[in-house]
């Protein structure tokens, strides 16, 4: 078997410019790779443990599900609470079944492709979203879309009054120390690797949200929770930390251990699939087969993932930018490199 060095040289450049890899246990002991560079020719800075990358869809479990669970632990949210009574304007015949643990568990099916819409003005947008078709019944299958979570972020302003950045400081970031982490990066900060050349908007992607649709909303809404995170590895591990002490930092209670235990109740859907509460549950698809029972991770488009096993009591961060200089057409080598890292690392007794 390779050392992880080896396998991440032998993946520089052909799957991305440059890697971070983490990984703590539960008594804080930690390891960190890096390889590679921030863009290859383009910038050949080499890749060092505080690189900030645009983490994509892990926004949507780091932080935005990971508020939503605290809200629900304080009493303030009710996760089987239609999420009609805060948007009236959802369409379908069963919109009505639609709660909001729904919207954390993926199983309501949005048919838009929000990509598909990115040419719409952030008003437009925020329309299209808030008057989208629900189709079907609700917890039949396993529905992944951005929709679930934008709406649970305007779910929670309208809860709470604050946005999910100041929620996310203070329930997260703060308390964690995670000080590289944030939501409004200074663009081109040499510290920041590029997630891609994007056509679109005619120029490399460098400190401003990848996702189309994150990034056209946080013109006039802010953070919308399902992309936009700006993190490193030492900073996505203390969050690992805390979630295998239980919900325990330092001297602090961040998640109290009804909320962990509801965490990691799973539940099966009529299609087979099993959904949890704002991650994927045991995702072996690219984490591999040696996932215990008690696995949760969560994948971003940019080529980043987070993964949490509490029985094998290790959580794997590895940040990479696979989008640059542009978005590959398949995904698979990447989980298959993504799978190679985290079986090491999780058969090895020792870090």
């Amino acid at each position: 078997m390779l050392a992880i060095e080896e396998l991440l040289n032998h993946n520089v450049p052909s799957v991305f410019p440059g890697v971070v890899v983490g990984v703590i246990d539960a008594h804080g002991q930690t390891k960190t790779w890096c390889a590679g560079t921030l863009a290859g020719e383009s910038d050949p800075t080499p890749v060092k443990a505080n690189t900030i990358y645009d983490v994509a869809s892990i926004t949507k479990s780091i932080p935005t599900s990971s508020v939503a669970l605290k809200l629900w632990e304080q009493g303030r949210l009710d996760l089987e609470e239609s999420i009609i009574k805060y948007l009236p304007h959802i369409q379908g015949e069963h919109a009505a079944k639609v709660t909001i643990a729904d919207l954390l568990q993926n199983t309501v099916l949005f048919p838009q492709q929000l990509s598909r819409l990115k040419n719409l003005s952030a008003q437009e947008l925020h329309d299209a979203i808030t008057h989208s078709q629900v189709i079907g019944l609700p917890r039949e299958v396993f529905a992944y879309s951005n929709t679930n979570s934008i709406l649970l972020t305007w779910i929670i302003k309208e809860i709470t009054g604050q946005t999910l950045e100041q929620l996310s400081q203070e329930m997260f970031f703060e308390p964690l120390h995670m000080n590289n982490t944030t939501w409004k990066p200074t663009q081109n900060d040499p510290k920041i690797a590029p997630s891609e050349h994007d056509s679109w908007r005619g120029r490399d992607i460098r400190g401003e949200i990848h996702d189309e649709s994150a990034w056209v909303l946080a013109t006039e809404y802010g953070a919308v929770g399902s992309a936009g995170l700006f993190s490193t590895v030492p900073d996505l591990l203390k969050f690992g930390t805390m979630l295998l002490q239980q919900g325990q930092w330092q001297d602090q209670t961040i998640f109290q251990p009804k909320t962990l235990e509801k965490l990691k109740q799973p539940h099966q859907l009529k299609s087979g699939e099993f959904v949890c509460l704002g991650w994927e549950w045991r995702p072996w698809l690219w984490a591999g087969d040696e996932l215990s029972t008690q696995a949760i991770g969560k994948t971003g488009f940019t080529g980043c993932s987070f993964l949490l096993d509490w029985k094998r009591e290790k959580s794997i961060v590895i940040l990479s930018n696979a989008t640059y200089p542009s978005r590959p057409q398949e995904r698979e080598t990447l989980n298959a490199f993504r799978r190679l890292i985290i079986t090491q690392l999780l058969s090895n007794e020792e870090i």
